[in-house]
Formats: C-alpha cells, structure tokens, sequence
C-alpha cells in the first residue's frame, strides 16, 4: 500500500498506522479473495506458494514490458528464466516465514497484523467489517464471466479485421470503417470512445475483435469487457475483481445495434471477396 509513497519516510509511515486506509484494505480483500478461492478463511503453503508465483511472475514480466528490463533495478534483471525461479523461490521462503511461521496456515487477520504491526484489536475487527461490506459490494454487482469466444469464431473477426485494414498496418482507422459502411459517420466518436480503450484514436486487431464480438461472449481469454446473453455491456472490475454490467447499461441494452454492426461488416467482408 506504499507503492505511491516518494520518500523513504513515506513508505515507512504505513507500518507505523494502527489502522489501513480504505482502499489499500480494499485491495488486501481483494488479494485475499483470490487467495482464498475455496472460501474456506484459510490459506496453506501449498496454495500460497502456487499463487504466488504466478502472481510475482506475472507483475515482472508487465513491468518488463512497460518500462523495459534495462529500466529494472538491478536485482530485478534477471539472466535466464531459472534465475527468475530461484528468484521467486527465495522470496516466496521469506514470505511463508513472515506469515505462517510454524503454523500450516494463516488468515487475513496474519495479513493484517504484519502490514500493520500497530493494529489493535480493536483496529482489526474495524478492517474485518470493511472486508465484510466489500464483499457484500462484489456480491450485489458479480455477473457471471463472459465465456470466451470459440477460437474459429475469433479467427473470422480476425478475417473480417484484415478486409478492413487496407493498409495492413495493423490498425483500422474510423474513416476506413465509415468509408465501408461498418459504422455511419455520426456513429464514429461513440465508437472510439467506447472501444479504442488505448486511447490511440484507432482500432487495433484486438478493440476490433472486442467491438464486435458476438453476444454472450468475450473476444478472448485477456479481453476485460464482454455481454450477457441478453446483450448488457460486461466489463471486468479491477477494484472489485470481478465482472458487472457497464455502467449505464440495462439487461438488454446494445444488443440491437452491435447486431447490426455486425451484419454490416459481414456483408461488406462479402462483397469484398467478390471484388
């Protein structure tokens, strides 16, 4: 919870706090939640060390990617992929010690207690009811996870993404999706802002894919947004780690228009093969 923080005081500071701020509890539920995926309260070895490290894997190779190994501290650039297991091993020994010591298992009270050395009893129990009502928060908006879309299906919108792309440049350009009758021209700002999530002012192979993948799935296994089968926007919740509807959206909302979105790009995929 002291990622933020610039100053070695400042990240300090949080050990000295008998109680967490909201969000950064929020995010220790949020972990617990995936740690503890049978419900059970409890977390062994066994499950620590196996998500751990995936998890830690997992967040160098996004930082690598982002920021470049180079950019690593140096104890960060690792050499060959046994190195970053040896590496992972140690830490995932140095945390098992800190947690569970001698015991088998440990709680998200164990959690608690070692990022907060100052927590009272009375401060726990005041966490505890937090973690309490962020689950009731999950509860009352988790929809079901949009399966994800058969890979034949996908590799025809990847087709479709290609008749598109002129230029083979990996991107489609709205006016390219106007100019073909996908989209009409006062449909193009809506469009870029709901499915150009990196905010490029483009569509690359994937946000195409995503715009139009059928109802009731999504594009692939890392896509964050999907629908319902009764055709709601889904997106993934990072703060709630979880899948709701979109904001704004009803039960059946969209369902219509994507449809025949989709209807248009087939047919102008058609008549471009005939071409």
């Amino acid at each position: 919870g002291n990622e933020s923080c610039r100053t070695a005081k400042e990240k300090e500071q949080i050990f000295a706090e008998p109680i967490g701020q909201t969000e950064v509890v929020r995010s220790l539920f949020i972990l617990w939640s995936r740690l503890d995926e049978d419900g059970s309260g409890r977390v062994d070895i066994g499950e620590f060390r196996e998500f751990a490290q995936v998890r830690i894997r997992e967040c160098f190779e996004l930082a690598e990617k982002d920021v470049g190994i180079a950019a690593l501290p140096a104890w960060l650039q690792f050499r060959s992929d046994s190195d970053m297991k040896r590496f992972i091993g140690k830490l995932c020994d140095k945390l098992v010690q800190l947690l569970l010591g001698k015991k088998s298992s440990f709680t998200i009270d164990d959690m608690m207690k070692v990022i907060w050395p100052c927590a009272q009893v009375s401060d726990l129990r005041e966490m505890r009811k937090w973690c309490k009502e962020f689950s009731k928060a999950v509860d009352k908006k988790r929809v079901r996870t949009p399966p994800v879309l058969p890979l034949a299906e996908f590799e025809g919108l990847c087709s479709v993404f290609q008749f598109f792309d002129d230029d083979c440049s990996g991107s489609v350009q709205m006016d390219e999706l106007i100019s073909k009758g996908l989209i009409y021209e006062d449909q193009a700002e809506q469009y870029r802002l709901e499915w150009d999530t990196n905010g490029d002012g483009v569509l690359d192979l994937y946000e195409f894919c995503e715009m139009m993948c059928p109802v009731g799935y999504r594009a692939h296994e890392k896509s964050l947004v999907g629908s319902s089968p009764e055709g709601a926007k889904l997106v993934f919740d990072t703060k709630l780690d979880c899948w709701r509807v979109a904001d704004g959206q009803e039960a059946g909302g969209g369902q219509g228009e994507m449809a025949a979105t989709q209807e248009a790009a087939a047919n102008a995929a058609a008549q471009g093969e005939k071409a």
